[in-house]
């Protein structure tokens, strides 16, 4: 920020002061831009927490799919395998 000022012209320089002061009151919580500043913070803040859980809970959804279609498919070849077995033996007899 002091770059641009040290590299503005008159009015230019005025405008990048009040700024740089307005930035700066964001600690004082009495000013407008304090409570915008940590309304902005919080807002983000919120929005990144929900993020991350809808995230969690579409990871877990997925595993939980997995799982149980892991678990389908071990029954289906565990089933097959003994109806192939007792064909045989059937045939066998």
């Amino acid at each position: 920020m002091k770059k641009a000022l040290n590299a503005a012209k008159r009015e230019q320089k005025y405008i990048i002061a009040q700024k740089i002061n307005e930035f700066n009151s964001r600690n004082n919580a009495k000013t407008k831009f304090s409570k915008l500043y940590e309304e902005y913070w919080s807002n983000r803040e919120e929005l990144e927490s929900q993020r991350r859980m809808a995230k969690r809970q579409r990871v877990v959804a997925e595993s939980g799919n997995e799982a149980t279609c892991s678990t389908f498919e071990v029954i289906i070849n565990k089933a097959s395998s003994s109806r192939i077995s007792l064909m045989i033996e059937v045939l066998i007899v």
